[in-house]
């Protein structure tokens, strides 16, 4: 069984494809790859935060991770803010039709950005 197939830094690893072609390892694919690129600003933002120092080889703590985090989080919840919250109420009546630009606008970016 390829295990690179069902982890989300491989998916798009064409040698695992080659790989794993008409494997079961490779169904995962597809959930993950739409999960990556729908999220794709958020996953480049948590890979700085080298979890694999903290999850395999132990040479960071939690709380160098969440002292991280923190500020990569507060971002993330200002632009959401922005995105979301502050530019549909500056459109007035139009809120809705802004809020769904948005939302494609920055799925597109995403998914541009993944490809």
């Amino acid at each position: 069984m390829c295990w690179a197939a069902i982890t989300i830094s491989t998916v798009a690893c064409c040698a695992c494809r080659q790989t794993c072609r008409g494997s079961r390892a490779s169904s995962p694919n597809l959930p993950l790859t739409v999960l990556l690129h729908t999220f794709f600003q958020h996953f480049v933002a948590v890979q700085n935060l080298r979890l694999e120092k903290f999850l395999i080889y132990k040479t960071k703590t939690g709380t160098q991770i969440e002292t991280e985090f923190k500020p990569m989080w507060k971002k993330i919840r200002m632009q959401r803010g922005k995105d979301y919250v502050l530019f549909p109420l500056l459109a007035g009546p139009l809120a809705p039709l802004v809020l769904v630009g948005n939302i494609a606008a920055n799925l597109a970016r995403n998914i541009w950005a993944c490809a």
